[in-house]
């Protein structure tokens, strides 16, 4: 229950600071540098990819290590090799020690990519608001790189069962946000004041992601003194990691990729508007999914201990409330979101109805794809990585084409997205699912 509060806590306040730094926003704000935003708000999102399954990785082989792992494997560990003993140390501080010299990595990595974003994307977009953007993306980029280094403790509270104090984490984070955006936009800072906010934010998580860990009890498991052969351990990990970094990767650009295109073909007016309605809709699957990132460490241990009723109660249980949740929030959404734009006078506007609604549909078949694929995930396994990443390619080489044939319209990248996945993942990974389900059932 704890976990629950505090995680839809963070995500009450996410949406609590979202909703009222927006009409700030929107009102102070040109719409030209509105998109600005709307653009950096999809680099900042590039976290999770940067993170390039990592996250989800070393948190699942934690989880098995909790539950008695002797050792780690690329695959699921087979249930002679949990122990009903105490927690094998040198195995936890092995797998701390080398997440955390991944995400050194990583943030390197990110640091070199959005030099190389400045120079050869945001650079040219100065042109069109007429003015410098180094300062804004200096601190966004500062804030990016933290983020990316504080995955390791995403890593961490996951892999220990301690997703509460991952959101209350995430709670402070969001509140220390909004208290500073909402100072400087009153104040007439508009993006900079943002930014700030921003880089702020990023250093308040930082030094609370190490005082929360302090508290962990499961924390004296880790051994300072014992030598680690990191080199060995990633040839474990790695073939997983890397494939829930395609996934990640194909995700981002089959849902974000587009907006970095329109903003490039389309006036930014139109590409803010675009963006905004995806900014909203990313929002709302951040809710959804809530239930299911909180037992998806339960799922986990339920899979490899091989309790499979309690397996099918857990993911029913995830499909009913991650859905229901979808599909209230989306019907709010539709109903007072025309309202909220007139009453704040903002200077970008929605898009029309017809395209909102083609993004929900579009995000409900997202929603059902992504539980099933993290059932699928439950047992180690990752055998929708190539479809997922090809997808995200064939989707922005399309939207690409597209726009240099002369189809430069809104709808188009939402068109070809859902068109595409439609033809494969969004049946497909649900089928699996349905026949993995099936083969348990026999086996409970």
């Amino acid at each position: 229950m704890d976990s629950l509060f505090w995680g839809y806590f963070s995500r009450v306040s996410n949406i609590a600071s979202s909703l009222v730094i927006m009409p700030f926003a929107l009102t102070s704000m040109s719409s030209e540098y509105f998109s600005i935003w709307m653009i950096f708000i999809v680099f900042f999102g590039l976290i999770q990819t940067f993170d390039f399954g990592c996250v989800s990785t070393f948190s699942r082989q934690l989880n098995y290590v909790i539950a008695g792992a002797s050792e780690i494997s690329s695959g699921a560990p087979s249930k002679s090799n949990f122990k009903k003993i105490n927690i094998n140390k040198n195995l936890f501080t092995d797998l701390v020690k080398t997440s955390r010299f991944s995400f050194y990595i990583l943030s390197l990595f990110s640091f070199i990519f959005l030099v190389l974003s400045y120079v050869y994307y945001i650079h040219p977009l100065e042109q069109k608001v007429k003015a410098p953007l180094y300062m804004e993306w200096l601190l966004y980029s500062g804030a990016i790189i933290i983020g990316v280094y504080c995955l390791f403790y995403n890593a961490l509270f996951l892999g220990l069962d301690k997703a509460a104090s991952l959101y209350r984490i995430y709670s402070f984070i969001n509140i220390a946000f909004f208290f500073i955006a909402i100072s400087l936009l009153i104040a007439g800072e508009g993006l900079l004041g943002i930014a700030i906010a921003r880089f702020i934010s990023a250093l308040v998580q930082l030094v609370f992601c190490r005082v929360e860990l302090k508290k962990s009890i499961l924390v004296k498991y880790y051994q300072v003194n014992h030598t680690t052969n990191i080199k060995s351990v990633l040839a474990k990990v790695i073939p997983n990691t890397y494939k829930l970094g395609l996934v990640n990767l194909g995700e981002f650009l089959t849902v974000r990729g587009s907006v970095l295109l329109v903003a490039i073909y389309l006036p930014l007016d139109v590409s803010g508007s675009y963006a905004l309605a995806l900014n909203i809709m990313t929002v709302i699957a951040s809710i959804t999914y809530l239930y299911m990132t909180i037992k998806t460490p339960s799922l986990n241990k339920y899979r490899q201990t091989e309790k499979f009723g309690a397996l099918h109660k857990q993911q029913n249980k995830i499909y009913f409330f991650c859905l229901i949740a979808y599909l209230t929030i989306c019907f709010a959404f539709i109903l007072f979101s025309p309202w909220a734009i007139t009453i704040i006078n903002s200077n970008t506007l929605l898009p029309e109805f017809f395209i909102l609604l083609l993004l929900i549909v579009s995000g409900l078949c997202e929603c059902i794809r992504n539980i099933s694929i993290n059932f699928i995930a439950s047992k180690n396994s990752i055998p929708f990585v190539y479809p997922i990443f090809f997808n995200g390619l064939i989707v922005l080489f399309s939207t690409f084409i597209a726009f240099e044939l002369g189809y430069i319209f809104m709808v188009t990248p939402i068109i070809i997205t859902l068109v595409s996945q439609c033809i494969f993942n969004n049946w497909f990974w649900p089928y699996q699912e349905f026949k993995e389900r099936k083969l348990l059932t026999h086996q409970c």
